[in-house]
């Protein structure tokens, strides 16, 4: 009964990297070497001794290499380690296909940014962008903050009522602070354009479009009776004056959702995976990127 001849993939075996440093001595000896009769002939005595030792393909390989030349040694050693080099690239083509992914999945509108960079600027391009964004997405809450103050006052003057008693009563619990996160908003943004024409200042623009949503102000109206002082700083009677309460609410969390018209459940693109869950996967992508960088 005849042996089933051994089946073996390609990346499978061993190498034999003895003859694969061989050849490559060779090559370097055949550069050097003078052009001549002598340094052929030697070159062949080398690598067809290293064929015997390494079997009849790799004898056959070492002889055509001696008469190849220098290129013919390098071909026979890259012969020699087919099997590593073969699992090297694989290695090498994985880790290509992990950045990509990984790019594919970072929101669009970092590399926007990175290329609006100043052309002398030093450094890791990627988190200037994203420290640049972070500013503008800070500044612009602020900014938030700031129109509920002058709010307040507009309430105030336009009602008549007293200045100092409404100022007073204004009690604003946001604190001038507002908790987000930023890599949730830049993904946001960036999955409302669906990874197209993303940009700074449209995403800014948006955001001020509904400004007045940022920190929700409320009041009521109240009265209280004051006394009347003469001149000479007597009370002279009392009189009802009316004022107002203005409350400054914390920072709405679903601004962003608002201000980018997304709705979290609705399905994204072509896939079969909805806006909330493309966004939380580009945000935590982006928060990947950032602890590596």
């Amino acid at each position: 009964m005849m042996a089933e001849p051994t089946k073996q993939q390609i990346g499978d075996g061993q190498d034999n990297f003895g003859e694969a440093a061989k050849q490559m001595t060779n090559a370097v000896k055949q550069v050097s070497a003078e052009r001549g009769a002598e340094a052929v002939l030697n070159a062949t005595t080398n690598t067809v001794k290293a064929g015997i030792k390494t079997g009849k393909a790799v004898s056959e390989i070492a002889v055509g290499t001696a008469a190849g030349g220098p290129w013919g040694a390098i071909i026979s050693a890259a012969w020699s380690m087919r099997h590593t080099l073969f699992k090297v690239l694989v290695c090498i083509c994985l880790i290509i296909v992990f950045f990509v992914v990984l790019i594919v999945s970072l929101p669009s509108i970092i590399f926007d940014s990175i290329f609006g960079l100043p052309e002398d600027y030093s450094g890791s391009s990627f988190y200037a962008a994203y420290e640049q964004l972070e500013l503008s997405v800070h500044n612009t809450v602020e900014e938030g903050h700031r129109y509920a103050l002058d709010k307040v006052d507009g309430i105030i003057a336009e009602g008549g009522y007293d200045y100092e008693l409404s100022n007073k009563a204004t009690v604003d619990q946001s604190g001038g602070k507002a908790d987000y996160d930023v890599c949730y908003v830049l993904a946001a943004y960036s999955a409302s354009m669906q990874q197209t024409d993303a940009n700074a200042d449209n995403m800014i623009s948006k955001m001020r479009n509904i400004i007045d949503d940022m920190f929700h102000v409320t009041y009521e109206v109240l009265q209280t009776e004051v006394p009347i002082l003469s001149d000479f700083m007597e009370i002279i009677g009392t009189e009802i004056v009316s004022y107002v309460k203005c409350v400054i609410h914390p920072f709405d969390n679903q601004f962003f959702i608002k201000a980018f018209d997304i709705n979290l459940e609705a399905k994204y693109g072509e896939f079969d995976i909805s806006y909330g869950e493309v966004i939380d996967y580009m945000a935590e992508a982006l928060r990947m990127t950032l602890a590596s960088d």
